[in-house]
């Protein structure tokens, strides 16, 4: 569903699940919506190595937690310096423990938080959920960055 979503709103995305059904539902829904052409769907998992494209948009949501803490940092410090600058990367988990996951959300966004070249932005945060956004280029706000009178 998510990925449907985003389609409509990029010029090219691509997607990835470690489910081969996961992933062939999702065609059907982007072919049906005509969005296929625009969407690129992989099966791999999130510490594979990511595609070279140069992605201006990271959005990590509710995988994190799947990792180990180690392989989760190897994956950050691998990844994110290969983004262009001036990326932004959105995650987004859930907050309560659940005991197939090594680590919770906040855990996850601690980690996401402390990787080395990426800024904090914005969040979002209630009792189940927390959404953050950080951008590989500057921790300047979008009105500073437009030059918006008043920022």
């Amino acid at each position: 569903m998510l990925t449907e979503l985003l389609a409509a709103r990029c010029d090219h995305l691509t997607s990835t699940d470690v489910a081969a059904p996961a992933l062939d539902a999702t065609q059907r829904r982007l072919t049906a919506s005509g969005a296929g052409d625009r969407v690129t769907l992989l099966k791999r998992s999130l510490d594979d190595p990511w595609p070279a494209e140069p992605f201006d948009l990271v959005v990590l949501s509710e995988v994190c937690y799947y990792l180990q803490r180690a392989t989760l940092r190897t994956v950050l410090d691998r990844e994110i310096p290969r983004l262009a600058r001036g990326a932004t990367l959105v995650a987004a988990h859930w907050r309560h423990p659940v005991a197939d996951y090594p680590m919770t959300g906040d855990e996850v966004h601690e980690l996401i938080g402390a990787t080395p070249g990426l800024h904090h932005l914005g969040a979002y945060r209630d009792a189940d959920v927390v959404i953050e956004v950080f951008d590989t280029g500057s921790a300047d706000s979008v009105a500073t960055r437009n030059r918006v009178p008043g920022a």
